[in-house]
């Protein structure tokens, strides 16, 4: 598949090496104000950015993603905002150990999720207060 400027983003040589290049990610930021509720569209990015900065929502309910692609890889930033928010996900997400993020609790932390897609579920693993 080329990438932007027509360029492969994949080659295959002949000995069945199959070399990436030119793959980039697009970045998504979710600007919360006073929602409650938010939409994740992969066709905007693999990389989307939640910040909570302005937002005074308390729970933010995530839906089910849309347009995800099997075998897929997805980041989700979380930059906390000074009214803390805490975030109910949607039960498609399996999480490493049982446990979904809750987002760490100090203004601008920020908190990484990692999500692979199998077509049915999404596979998650977090790392938090990334400073």
């Amino acid at each position: 598949m080329p990438d932007t400027n027509n360029n492969p983003q994949l080659k295959v040589y002949d000995t069945g090496l199959v070399k990436a290049q030119h793959l980039a990610s697009e970045v998504y930021t979710h600007p919360l104000s006073t929602s409650i509720t938010l939409d994740i569209n992969w066709s905007n990015g693999n990389l989307q950015i939640i910040d909570f900065n302005n937002t005074n929502a308390g729970v933010v309910t995530i839906n089910t993603p849309t347009n995800p692609e099997a075998g897929a890889c997805y980041t989700l930033e979380i930059i906390q905002g000074v009214n803390l928010n805490t975030i109910s996900w949607p039960v498609i997400i399996k999480w490493e150990g049982g446990t979904s993020l809750v987002p760490t609790a100090i203004d601008d932390a920020i908190d990484i999720v990692t999500l692979v897609y199998d077509g049915v579920n999404y596979y998650a693993s977090y790392g938090t207060n990334f400073s």
